[in-house]
């Protein structure tokens, strides 16, 4: 069974609903440690995002939506690669919160919007702070170009970040939602999800089934690197001392 570590909120949002619903099913195929910002107790036994030892699991799994409590898990993403279930293809809301510099505007702001979401992006960005409205442009690259894997609900979903990586890209449809682009997508499927006769058993294996093909994470795989070197070098090390016989 495979070790998976999920990475979630626990602030009250369809979202984390969803994964709530999920858990259980994906603990019957998986061993799963729940890490959790916020409130550990709304995931029974979940552990603090920030004690998460990436080499102890074979699969990181991020429930990421437009949610600004799901900043905290941009820079894991960063740092530790993995599989992400993205819920939205707007991600403003975390990359607000995690990124000082988007609601300070200014051209660190446009920076920002560039880096995050490219020249359009930027530009809206500067339109819509010289017009006093909230910038809600489709900033999301941090994520989309730094995650090994993807788990989406929506087919134009795996079509997006297939065209902006412009590379092969493990992506996995889990639930084909037909709803259209939009900022609060997540939301939406989640509900139609939680308030629907879903196959949460079902939509658990689907889950299983992607996750065994992904590679694994970025983090794990470098270790696993790390430790074949190490190993040729003791090899290397012995087989000398061989040659070199008793001193």
């Amino acid at each position: 069974m495979l070790r998976v570590a999920l990475v979630t909120s626990s602030h009250d949002a369809p979202v984390v609903h969803y994964a709530r619903r999920l858990l259980p099913h994906l603990r019957e195929l998986s061993r799963v440690d729940v890490f959790a910002a916020g409130d550990q107790a709304a995931f029974e036994g979940a552990l603090d995002p920030r004690e998460l030892d990436p080499g102890a699991y074979e699969r990181i799994v991020y429930q990421l939506a437009n949610e600004g409590p799901h900043a905290f898990m941009l820079p894991l993403v960063r740092a530790h690669g993995g599989t992400v279930v993205l819920h939205d293809w707007y991600l403003h809301e975390p990359v607000a919160r995690a990124y000082p510099a988007w609601s300070a505007g200014g051209w660190r702001g446009v920076l920002l919007a560039l880096r995050e979401g490219g020249v359009a992006a930027a530009r809206e960005y500067a339109r819509a702070r010289g017009a006093g409205e909230p910038p809600v442009v489709p900033v999301n690259r941090s994520v989309v170009r730094l995650a090994d894997s993807f788990l989406v609900h929506a087919r134009w979903m795996r079509e997006r970040i297939v065209d902006e990586r412009n590379a092969a890209t493990p992506v996995g449809v889990v639930w084909d939602a037909a709803e259209e682009l939009g900022p609060d997508l997540g939301r939406r499927v989640a509900r139609s999800l939680l308030c629907g006769e879903a196959d949460w058993a079902a939509l658990a294996r689907r889950y299983l089934e992607h996750l065994e093909r992904f590679p694994s994470h970025r983090s794990n795989r470098k270790s696993l690197i790390r430790t074949a070197i190490e190993a040729s070098d003791r090899m290397r090390a012995a087989a000398r001392a061989r040659e070199e016989g008793p001193g």
